[in-house]
């Protein structure tokens, strides 16, 4: 940054290292302005050449990041790419009064983010225009949740091959706690709860004919879970729908076409068993995919989340017993990703690639979910077709010392070791 000596004259330096820090952000041009300009444009400004550089900072610096976050050659008659802000809704208590702090913005054909009404999300609900909801993990700021779900696009983009879907990136308050690292992951398990209300009725109020896929990861994962054993009626963390789902059935019956991808799912892994905390979960899905990778560094250490011991993750040892075969999909990547908890390395996996156009109903099979799941047995080369791979932040990489158990909040009775 700048002396104070110079604090009139705008840094090459500091631009061109702000330019390329902030490339891949996903933020509109004003708000690229007011948030990440304002250290350098906000400055006293005595000279000509600072106010030249004030005026190249705003427009060149916000025409990239447009160019560079928004989905080259989208066809907003086709796809329809949404970001649901939960970030300022409550987070405990009451969560009535949130739908006034949950916004809506649509990626608009200028490749600018408008912010709707949730009448407008919902009006775009068609059968032939199947919903993916992506649930990303903790310690994930709202530019690293948009980064994360242009992986997501970028995959369905490819699967779709012309077909019309609509995308929905899940933005919740998942940014890092300051302070212990295991205070930091109690509080998110908590806000995972919350979210898991929010989402269900967001779920609930869309037409039961639309297909609705569920991507979530390590948290988000239990997100989903949560949010399913709601729309089934039950309770979580003491909340229920006024309405569950099951009340809004198809007029000749049938249960809204919903399916699940669980990565790296941060939750025990008796969740899904009947009468288990999310013991519903299943009965709202016509399949599940859950990712097993018995060398993930961070779920590794969550039995330790109980203070007397418990069980192990659901994304690092399977599903306990067999809630319902037939309703669940194991995965095991334990090879491919190997010991990391990094939700880019899930994405290059070919044998996760290859499923998740089933699980977002862009594979076109003719059963409506009824025929039993294609599985890919075939094996591709090793290379990312990402290009942007190894640029995407991790969530959660630190050493197991470091970051500890992934902790959830407590069910039955088993208890949370907590610190004061």
């Amino acid at each position: 940054m700048m002396c104070k000596r110079n604090a009139s004259v705008f840094s090459h330096e500091a631009f061109f290292l702000f330019a390329t820090s902030t490339f891949n952000r996903g933020y509109t041009t004003e708000e690229f302005c007011c948030e990440n300009l304002r250290p350098f444009l906000c400055r006293p400004l005595r000279t000509v050449n600072a106010a030249l550089y004030k005026t190249i900072a705003a427009w060149v610096v916000g025409t990239t990041v447009l160019a560079a976050v928004a989905p080259a050659g989208a066809d907003e008659g086709l796809e329809s790419v949404w970001i649901v802000n939960t970030r300022r809704a409550p987070r405990s208590g009451s969560l009535r009064p949130a739908e006034d702090r949950i916004t809506y913005w649509r990626l608009q054909a200028d490749r600018r983010w408008q912010q709707l009404d949730a009448g407008v999300f919902h009006q775009e609900d068609e059968p032939s225009r199947p919903t993916t909801v992506f649930i990303h993990g903790n310690r994930t700021d709202r530019c690293d949740a948009v980064s994360a779900g242009w992986r997501v696009y970028r995959q369905m983009k490819r699967d779709a091959s012309g077909k019309a879907f609509r995308l929905v990136i899940w933005s919740w308050p998942s940014d890092r706690i300051r302070g212990r690292t295991r205070q930091d992951l109690q509080v998110k398990a908590c806000r995972s709860d919350v979210q898991a209300y929010y989402l269900a009725d967001c779920l609930r109020r869309i037409r039961p004919d639309v297909p609705v896929g569920l991507v979530g990861y390590s948290f988000g994962a239990r997100v989903i879970t949560g949010t399913l054993h709601l729309l089934a009626g039950g309770h979580v963390a003491g909340r229920s729908l006024a309405q569950p789902a099951g009340e809004d059935a198809n007029a000749d019956g049938r249960q809204p076409r919903r399916r699940a991808v669980l990565l790296a799912a941060a939750l025990d892994a008796d969740w899904l068993l009947p009468g288990h905390r999310n013991g519903l979960a299943l009965s709202q899905v016509q399949r599940m995919l859950v990712t097993r990778n018995h060398s993930d560094p961070v779920l590794k250490w969550y039995p330790l989340m109980y203070r007397r011991g418990g069980p192990p993750a659901l994304g690092y040892a399977g599903p306990a017993g067999c809630p319902s075969g037939e309703d669940l999909d194991l995965l095991n990547l334990s090879c491919s990703v190997g010991r990391a908890h990094d939700f880019g390395r899930y994405m290059v996996s070919s044998s996760l690639r290859g499923r998740l156009a089933w699980y977002t109903f862009l594979l076109d099979d003719g059963s409506d979910g009824e025929q039993e799941l294609p599985l890919q047995t075939a094996t591709e080369p090793r290379q990312d077709p990402l290009p942007q791979a190894a640029e995407e932040p991790e969530q959660v990489t630190a050493s197991p010392s470091a970051v500890g158990p992934v902790l959830s909040a407590p069910h039955g009775d088993r208890q949370l070791i907590t610190h004061h």
